[in-house]
């Protein structure tokens, strides 16, 4: 539906306007069209802003509301107008409410959406990510490029730097003592121990400031400085170069508590791998970077595109050809306030998928958002939580054999134990089960390892264009029968397997992720595809758009060596025009020819054949209509079967009061149909008693 209004509406909103067709079509099927009834609220005040509305048909009040309670309105929203359009950039908090006061129909983008799609499109993602390329002079670090972008500029966790206090307050204590002990210079030791103490405290923060993360749009940087050493390290890794991620947390409760772990970032050889220790949340800055990745690889799928649209803008401007240039007005509403405090980001594949696991260990794929969950086999479920069900069974056997020998106290007892301890066996070795899965979606491969009680937290990520070869293995007579065995990927650049074991349907799981790369390939290619098609659409528009206004006034001019040349001439069905001078048809030949003055020659001169000679360049010889002959006819069994197919010069004008040695000049012939007129050569003199039996053979007539 949004489709009837791409024109009318969509292209006319500044933010779309000068995006190239491609990245518009998009841009276009991801708005929504809305309808709200008279009284109904579009956008409620305080509330977070999502996305952009266009009104259609209809219209919209703007109401606020104050402190004080008093609410009044603030302005209308008519067809045609647009709000929001910061929201798109970043998350905020509405000031105002907007409530129909008809019944309305508005065009909504929402801002995830719009995001989701610069990953595919980067040019969207460069416009729309709420970050732009610092200018001359503002640098975010040291080597920052002139186009790149900073995505994320942090340290390590806090508690890099918490966990050093320790030290600072034995120091101090330390004084505190000699202070005590030594009253007479106790002051000496307070002052003491307080600058030291202080000058520790001071040079642990540095260390810890001195340590920085830099992920941009191109590359992933650690810079370490080492004071009291005098050592810095400046270690970089390109997007482009980086096969695998994978997420490490340390089994301690700390770790879960406050949020590190260990990012690393693996390459083809292990020589450029990159450790990213106690970094704050590593699982969202995962994600960042092969966001990032995915983005990158897509705007270097498109660069051979993009820079021929850069061309067709540069001919012509054909991508503006089809804008109005009567944009559409900002509804004036006030401003949107932006968050200064992060925002609650979006539940990790792991939450979605603890919040949707199903229960029962029987079923070991189901779906998600992200994509299709595989858990482990069942029986491997039954061999994990055997022991419990020893310790059931042996509290029921306690408490079945203590009540015949009066002994129900004690047994009651022990069963109990016995089965605390079975019920604590079952719920831990029943979450160590459920946490080891694989999550398979269109981009990437997800291997999560996780155990109970911080003992194991290991976030395994592969990119799916990354998988070289999958293979499927079953070993053994019981994993024939109950359907299970492992699953291994080859990666590209890679030595070891990444491998999952006992997974139930091993080829099934090797079929699906097939299929997933293969279409992965089918759109890559299918991209790339529209990509060339529109990209030459767009650059033969262009061109036609720069020739058109010079297409309909052809003119004759002239090069550096004074030889006419014909510019953007029309050329029909009969042969060409020339609109600076009539052009008598010659019926020979049976096409419009531009008429120039003829030279006559002697009879005797057919059977000798003239000299060409070029002299010094003279200005051309401008047509004229007068004293107009039929042009000489060359007899071609006289050419030579190796002279040259060049266009001959056209033919000057007879001079009436010259010597017949002035007349005796060369005499090309016309130019054939199709062939543009060449330029005139100057006037060429011979002596009279040159023989002629020395001349050359006249130049062929062009076929």
């Amino acid at each position: 539906m949004a489709q009837a209004y791409a024109d009318s509406i969509i292209r006319r909103i500044p933010q779309f306007n000068y995006l190239p067709q491609r990245e518009f079509q998009a841009v276009v099927q991801t708005f929504e069209l809305r309808h709200y009834n008279a009284g109904e609220l579009i956008v409620q005040q305080n509330a977070h802003s999502t996305g952009l509305y266009a009104i259609v048909r209809g219209q919209a009040a703007i109401f606020y509301s104050a402190p004080s309670g008093i609410t009044q309105q603030f302005g209308t929203v008519e067809v045609g107008e647009y709000i929001d359009d910061e929201a798109l950039f970043y998350e905020g908090v509405e000031t105002a409410s907007l409530q129909a006061t008809m019944p309305t129909d508005a065009l909504f983008l929402s801002r995830e959406a719009l995001h989701r799609l610069g990953t595919y499109y980067p040019l969207i993602g460069q416009q729309f990510s709420g970050m732009a390329p610092v200018a001359a002079g503002q640098a975010a670090f040291a080597g920052q490029r002139p186009n790149e972008v900073v995505l994320l500029k942090t340290h390590r966790h806090v508690w890099a730097l918490l966990r050093w206090l320790p030290i600072p307050a034995i120091v101090f204590g330390f004084f505190v003592v000699m202070a005590f002990t030594l009253r007479e210079v106790a002051a000496f030791f307070l002052i003491g121990g307080f600058l030291a103490t202080l000058g520790l405290l001071y040079y642990i923060f540095l260390e810890w400031q001195n340590d920085e993360i830099i992920i941009t749009d191109q590359r992933v940087i650690q810079i370490r400085r080492t004071i009291l050493a005098f050592r810095r390290s400046f270690n970089e890794l390109s997007l482009d170069s980086i096969q695998e991620t994978k997420v490490h947390m340390p089994p301690n409760p700390l770790a879960y508590t406050l949020g590190y772990g260990t990012l690393e970032l693996r390459t083809a050889g292990a020589a450029g791998n990159v450790s990213l220790a106690m970094m704050p949340n590593p699982a969202k800055v995962e994600d960042l970077i092969v966001d990032q990745y995915q983005r990158r690889k897509t705007e270097n799928l498109y660069e051979g595109a993009d820079l021929m649209w850069n061309n067709a803008q540069a001919m012509g401007g054909a991508g503006h050809a089809h804008n109005d240039p009567n944009l559409l007005q900002r509804a004036r509403v006030p401003r949107t306030i932006r968050l200064t405090e992060e925002s609650n980001m979006e539940d990790t594949p792991e939450q979605e998928v603890a919040r949707r696991m199903p229960f029962s260990p029987f079923i070991t794929q189901f779906m998600i958002e992200e994509g299709v969950v595989f858990r482990k086999h069942w029986s491997l479920w039954f061999k994990m939580v055997m022991p419990a069900i020893m310790f059931f069974g042996a509290a029921v056997a306690v408490f079945i054999i203590s009540l015949p020998l009066n002994v129900g106290v004690i047994g009651m007892a022990g069963g109990i134990v016995l089965l605390i301890c079975g019920v604590a066996v079952f719920w831990f070795r029943d979450l160590d089960w459920r946490n080891d899965y694989m999550l398979v979606n269109d981009t990437m491969i997800l291997f999560v390892h996780q155990r109970p009680l911080w003992l194991q937290n290991e976030r395994d990520l592969v990119l799916l264009s990354q998988v070289d070869n999958v293979i499927a293995e079953q070993n053994g007579i019981s994993q024939q029968l109950l359907d299970y065995g492992n699953i291994m990927l080859s990666l590209v650049g890679a030595d070891d397997h990444k491998s999952f074991y006992m997974i139930p349907r091993p080829r099934v799981v090797q079929e699906h992720i097939m299929l997933r790369k293969a279409q992965m390939r089918q759109m890559l290619d299918q991209a790339r595809q529209d990509s060339q098609r529109n990209i030459l659409t767009e650059f033969i528009a262009a061109y036609q758009l720069h020739q058109q206004p010079q297409q309909q006034y052809g003119q004759q001019t002239y090069n550096q060596q004074g030889n006419p040349q014909q510019v953007n001439q029309q050329y029909n069905q009969q042969g060409y025009n020339q609109p600076t001078y009539a052009q008598p048809t010659y019926p020979q030949q049976s096409y419009n020819q531009p008429t120039y003055p003829q030279q006559s020659y002697p009879n005797q001169c057919y059977s000798q054949q003239p000299t060409y000679q070029q002299p010094a360049q003279q200005p051309p010889v401008t047509p004229q209509q007068s004293n107009l002959s039929a042009p000489r006819q060359y007899n071609e069994r006289q050419q030579p079967a190796s002279s040259s197919n060049a266009p001959s010069p056209l033919i000057p004008r007879r001079d009436e009061g010259a010597t017949p040695a002035d007349n005796e000049a060369t005499l090309p012939p016309p130019p054939m149909p199709g062939m543009s007129a060449p330029p005139p050569p100057p006037q060429s003199r011979r002596d009279d008693d040159q023989p002629d039996d020395n001349l050359p053979p006249p130049p062929p007539m062009p076929r």
